[in-house]
């Protein structure tokens, strides 16, 4: 399935870190694979500097900016 994510990933493009991960866990949601819940690893995975503590605040700043959507 991660494969289709990275298809669907490498028609986005942007210059902000911060922007690239949230719109690769808009388009993580946007395919169903996982519940928004276990997104870090997949955080992981596509963005290997990623240290699990620093994808956890990440996922979470990303969903409190849907949250005061």
């Amino acid at each position: 399935m991660m494969s289709l994510i990275g298809t669907m990933w490498r028609n986005y493009t942007v210059k902000d870190n911060h922007a690239t991960y949230f719109l690769f866990l808009d388009v993580l949601r946007d395919s169903g694979v996982t519940n928004m819940l276990g997104a870090t690893p997949y955080l992981m995975e596509q963005f290997p500097e990623l240290k699990k503590k620093d994808a956890r605040t990440i996922l979470q700043d990303w969903v409190e900016s849907k949250m005061m959507a």
